[in-house]
């Protein structure tokens, strides 16, 4: 599958005298540059930046907006750079932080402090505003996959390429402890969500099975597909709708499932359903990947393998979540029939 990795407008460096004006272009591999000739001529470097300003030679893996300093962040491999909307200009250069490839991150609510993870285990917790290091957490022995960190719980969730994932207790600045380690020998994880209401971890495995792990009392509730271990539909992307009792669920299928959550009395009961087909073909249908929720409006946001974005309104879904909050009710007839409105909801 071919990439697009740089996108060039000559009209943003030429000024042209036709809409229909033509031009080539030569790769010089010796001065690492390419020319493009018409009525006009014009070098571009193919070589790595020295410029600051510019974007970085290296993917960018990651992005947010700082709500409080209000700066887009981006993460490269080696680079963290904080961008002034407004002007487009790079406020700040965080060079090569961690000695090694940045492979996984996590801010805290605050955006105060940032949690860094590297390809070969080390995490390190830096000051986001001065880029002051603060301390050292216990590494993996392999590659950082995930991180997550809670500001209300005091604890950064680290999981590796190895499957090992570690609870990290973050209550003082400058110290840490672990505590919990839990070694997962036979599946992989492949995405992990924090459930802050109810103290607990949802981890997604590539066969498809979700597990919960309450971080409170470092104990397992029963797994989602217990009763059926040769279920193969692979998670890729799991995300907790906040102050809720709901999770989804994206699988390679294509499909993504609204499940109830421990300790909910209807927990693992799966509430509505629906697959994300391609805009390109209705009949093909493509993972999703990434997921957010804007509360205030109610609209579900996410991204496939494709690099769809997709908005879905879910205001009337929540309502009917709100309607028939089954925690108001003793009655197992008002359990089931919430579960049959949402799912009636059309998307």
């Amino acid at each position: 599958m071919l990439t697009c990795f740089q996108t060039i407008s000559i009209s943003e460096n030429v000024e042209t005298t036709s809409k229909n004006t033509n031009y080539k272009m030569i790769h010089l591999k010796k001065q690492k540059k390419l020319m493009v000739y018409g009525p006009r001529i014009v070098f571009y470097e193919t070589d790595k930046s020295l410029n600051p300003e510019l974007a970085d030679d290296q993917i960018i893996f990651s992005c947010c907006f700082d709500k409080f300093s209000k700066c887009i962040i981006s993460f490269s491999l080696r680079k963290i750079k904080l961008w002034n909307p407004f002007t487009g200009k790079v406020k700040k250069v965080y060079d090569d932080p961690m000695g090694n490839e940045i492979t996984s991150l996590s801010l805290d609510k605050n955006m105060k402090r940032i949690f860094i993870g590297d390809n070969t285990g080390n995490i390190k917790c830096f000051n986001m505003k001065n880029g002051k290091f603060l301390k050292n957490l216990t590494n993996h022995e392999n590659e950082i996959s995930i991180m997550l960190h809670s500001l209300d719980l005091s604890v950064l969730i680290t999981c590796s390429i190895d499957n090992t994932i570690k609870i990290h207790e973050d209550k003082d600045i400058f110290e840490t402890a672990v505590l919990k380690e839990i070694r997962i020998t036979n599946n992989q994880v492949n995405s992990i969500a924090l459930i802050e209401k109810h103290k607990r971890i949802a981890i997604g495995f590539s066969t498809g099975i979700i597990k919960y792990y309450d971080i409170e009392h470092f104990r397992y509730d029963s797994d989602l597909n217990s009763d059926n271990l040769s279920f193969n539909d692979e998670i890729t992307s799991l995300f907790y709708f906040f102050d809720t009792d709901i999770l989804m669920s994206s699988h390679s299928s294509g499909l993504n499932k609204f499940t109830f959550i421990p300790p909910h009395c209807l927990k693992f009961y799966v509430v509505y359903e629906f697959y994300n087909a391609s805009i390109y073909d209705s009949n093909s249908l493509v993972p999703v990947t990434c997921i957010d929720f804007d509360y205030e409006k109610r609209r579900l946001y996410y991204g496939d393998q494709l690099g769809i974005l997709t908005c879905l309104n879910f205001s009337e879904f929540l309502e009917e979540y709100e309607k028939f909050n089954v925690h108001n009710y003793n009655n197992n007839a008002k359990m089931h029939e919430l579960t049959k409105e949402c799912k009636q909801i059309k998307h």
